[in-house]
């Protein structure tokens, strides 16, 4: 950018009235914001600017690109995955879990509005709505909470009953809306993070951020990892639903914001699908998730993006 289009957008925005909205794909809003400047800011494409490293051509690239993962080792016995579900979906998803990722994660708890001793079901006192997961959520927090056994985990991952992660199993699960997590992945980030400490991990959304009443908060469909320390924290400060049916991940983040918790961003949980993407900028990274099944083959596409590959050396 030049300076004087630094200039310019600084005193355009300080004179704009600021918008009350989601905040979804921050380099996206900003291009988007400086097309529509009365003067058509011209958006050049230059391949010297790269997101992956190539000698031939590249002026920068990001350093993440060759990042490390840390030099520690995470017990598959300090993570839980927990995984919401309803009655309805306890023989068409749950599986499909139990066929494919739950392979790869030791601890694996379903919970559910009903008992079900075939799944097992882990029954929370809630009422199943049909959209938002609010009460169900926060249901499943005080139960962890309230439970020393639980409580020794020292990471919970939340996933819905169409979560699919890591693949195992060679039948095709046919599912109309998932999402897809790399559990090995997932083990390499949480590694690099201190489960004493309040920490909430995913991809980060914002709403009416431009405004003192405005937060962050981390989207659902790309999953969420918490500590167990702040998933204490989140039930002794009385965070609640204010109804059963509410966005479950929006409500946590007004959450963290009144508890003055900074959540933590990663650019390899993904809300949309390997499409929703531009190849290059999925390129460099070993994602962790992606989020739907509509209009893709599953299966091709955890194959292609998320399974690990033993025969080849992988970093975060």
């Amino acid at each position: 950018m030049t300076m004087n289009l630094v200039a310019r957008s600084s005193a355009r925005y300080k004179a704009e009235t600021l918008r009350v909205g989601f905040h979804i794909d921050g380099y996206f809003e900003l291009a988007k914001w400086l097309w529509n400047d009365d003067r058509k800011v011209a958006l050049i494409p230059n391949g010297n600017f790269c997101v992956t490293e190539d000698d031939r051509k590249c002026a920068v690239w990001p350093a993440w690109s060759k990042r490390n993962s840390c030099d520690k080792d995470l017990s598959e016995d300090n993570v839980m995955f927990a995984v919401r579900t309803t009655k309805k979906y306890h023989e068409e998803r749950v599986p499909i879990i139990q066929r494919t990722w739950a392979k790869d994660a030791k601890h694996v708890i379903y919970f559910s509005e009903t008992a079900d001793a075939g799944v097992p079901t882990r029954v929370l006192n809630v009422t199943n709505v049909e959209r938002g997961f609010c009460a169900k959520t926060f249901a499943l927090l005080k139960e962890v909470a309230g439970d020393p056994v639980l409580m020794a985990y020292r990471w919970i991952v939340m996933v819905d009953d169409d979560t699919l992660l890591r693949l195992v199993a060679t039948a095709t699960p046919m599912l109309i809306d998932s999402f897809f997590l790399s559990v090995s992945r997932l083990m390499k980030m949480l590694v690099c993070y201190d489960s004493r400490e309040l920490v909430a991990i995913g991809e980060r959304y914002g709403y009416a951020v431009l405004h003192h009443y405005g937060y962050n908060y981390l989207t659902g469909g790309a999953g969420v990892a918490l500590s167990n320390t702040l998933v204490k924290h989140i039930i002794d400060n009385g965070c609640s639903c204010g109804a059963d049916d509410a966005p479950e991940d929006m409500l946590l983040g007004m959450c963290y914001s009144r508890l003055s918790i900074q959540v933590v961003n990663s650019f390899l949980f993904h809300q949309g699908r390997p499409v929703d993407y531009a190849n290059d900028y999925l390129s460099h990274q070993q994602s962790v998730s992606f989020h739907k099944f509509n209009q893709i083959d599953p299966v091709e596409v955890y194959s292609k993006w998320l399974q690990v590959n033993p025969a080849r050396h992988e970093e975060l």
